[in-house]
């Protein structure tokens, strides 16, 4: 069984919870993240770093391209933008390297955005 089976199944069997049970929160899940901006992602890395992206973040990625804010009300019942994921967070490849490489700095996005 290969990593990126595991990650789908994994992330469809998440989704389709959330969508019975959570609506607002599968509400969060933008669309899957472009092919490009993975591969931009990993070509960052290997230029930064000399190594590229490991396969299961891009393979989530491929799957959703982060979690939006959504506001919840206190009486629906959710718990709110991402707090189904580990930290309550999932960025976007932009978000999640931006800030972090020598190169682009705080507040600079050195990956195409997914929007």
């Amino acid at each position: 069984m290969s990593d990126q089976w595991n990650v789908e199944t994994s992330w469809r069997r998440l989704t389709d919870w959330l969508k019975a049970n959570a609506p607002v929160s599968y509400a969060s899940l933008p669309r899957p993240a472009p092919e490009q901006v993975v591969e931009a992602a990993d070509a960052q890395l290997r230029q930064h770093l000399d190594f590229g992206l490991p396969a299961e973040p891009g393979d989530l990625w491929r799957l959703c391209g982060g979690v939006e804010h959504q506001y919840v009300e206190a009486n629906e019942g959710e718990v709110g933008s991402g707090a189904f994921l580990p930290s309550g967070i999932l960025l976007a490849p932009a978000d999640a390297l931006g800030a972090r490489l020598p190169e682009t700095g705080r507040g600079h996005r050195g990956v195409v955005e997914t929007r």
